[in-house]
Formats: C-alpha cells, sequence, structure tokens
C-alpha cells in the first residue's frame, strides 16, 4: 500500500507539472474507443496506463496508472464490482507492438519477390478550417527494389493514418494490419 502512495503521489505530481504545459494524459493515449477495438481483436498486454470505468462518485470512465486504481475507484466503491479496465496504450507501447517490418509475398511476379514495407512514422502539419492542425501519419512504406521496380516510387501499404494523437494513429495502424490479416499478435 505504501508503494501505491508514493506512486499516486509521484502521478499527481507529474499531472499538476504538465498541465502548465498543456500537456493532458489523454493526449499521451489512446483513445477509450481505440482501446476498446485493440482488446476485441485480441491486443491485451499490460499498459502502464488504463481506461477505467468508474461508478462513484460518477459513472465514468478515466485514465489512470494501473497501480492507482484504487485510489481513483472512489470511496465506497467495491473494486470487485466496478472494475472494469481496458489498456490505454502510450504512443511507445504501440510502438513496441507494431511490427519494424512487414513482408508481403506477391503471386503476381514470377520470381516470389517479397514486398517488404517498413514502419513509418511522421509529424506534420495541415490546413483545417484555416488553421494550421499538428498531426501525425503513421504507414509502411515499401523498400523493395528491383529490375522491375526500380523506377517506381516507393508505394505505401495504404493511405496515411493521421490523427492529432500519435497513440491514436498508432492504434488505428494496428487496428488496420489486424483487420487487414497482415500481423498476426504474438500468442
Amino acid at each position: 500500500m505504501k508503494k501505491q502512495a508514493i506512486h499516486f503521489i509521484l502521478f499527481v505530481i507529474y499531472v499538476k507539472r504538465t498541465e502548465n504545459l498543456n500537456v493532458y494524459l489523454e493526449d499521451q493515449v489512446c483513445s477509450l474507443e481505440l482501446s476498446t477495438r485493440l482488446k476485441e481483436l485480441g491486443v491485451i498486454k499490460p499498459s502502464l496506463f488504463c481506461w477505467f470505468h468508474r461508478t462513484y462518485p460518477n459513472d465514468e470512465w478515466i485514465i489512470t496508472h494501473n497501480d492507482l486504481i484504487p485510489f481513483n475507484a472512489g470511496k465506497d466503491c467495491n473494486l470487485e464490482l466496478s472494475k472494469k479496465e481496458i489498456s490505454a496504450f502510450t504512443a511507445s507501447e504501440l510502438g513496441e507492438i507494431l511490427p519494424k517490418n512487414i513482408s508481403i509475398k506477391t503471386a503476381k511476379q514470377e520470381d516470389e519477390i517479397s514486398n517488404n514495407f517498413k514502419f513509418l512514422s511522421t509529424r506534420g502539419i495541415i490546413l483545417e478550417e484555416e488553421k494550421f492542425i499538428d498531426i501525425w501519419s503513421v504507414n509502411y512504406m515499401c523498400d523493395t527494389t528491383s529490375e522491375i521496380r526500380n523506377w517506381e516510387r516507393q508505394p505505401l501499404l495504404t493511405k496515411n493514418i493521421i490523427d492529432k494523437n500519435e497513440a491514436n494513429a498508432r492504434a488505428k495502424m494496428l487496428i488496420y494490419l489486424l483487420e487487414n490479416k497482415l500481423v498476426e499478435l504474438p500468442k
């Protein structure tokens, strides 16, 4: 319990410091919707933070550190009854889950060339309704070269997946890969 109290104090200090910098925990982890979809697809890896369904004092989902669930559950809360949590992955954690490279065999080519795609993550700016918005873009870029393809520009695996939140962009990419059976989760 003493260790959890120390974690709680450090977490409160972290939150207070980041509030002054306009950095919020919601901006550092993937959304509840994407976290839920990842869980449905079988991504059940523990995360530093989680979305926790708190029933007292309000019925709401909050982001909390896994060690702090008892503190954030609320007084008079039966943790066994209300314990519903979903991993809220950070961009860094999703970077560990996403494959660095993907190889796709193509039946069209006689010599069974594999198309090798490497992970690509970039930060950019888009213009939306006369305002510049910082975004993250993730994709996989083909790095296979051959005499057949050397004159072509490097194709991408899919359209760029973009989001203001880097963790959301990476979560969307992982969902795309799993739904299209381009990767399998380790057993």
